[in-house]
């Protein structure tokens, strides 16, 4: 169904040099659409 999607992207854990982010994707229906889970390297900097 087109129309706009809204997007939830949040960081819970950090240790050890990595961090875990968890996202979902909603449609305009209010269903879900997408889930995604990343785990990266935090920046040195």
């Amino acid at each position: 169904m087109p129309g706009w999607l809204a997007c939830d992207f949040r960081t819970r854990f950090v240790t050890g040099g990595f961090l875990e982010a968890d996202g979902e994707v909603w449609d305009a229906t209010g269903s879900l659409v997408a889930q995604s889970r990343q785990l990266a390297l935090v920046p040195r900097g």
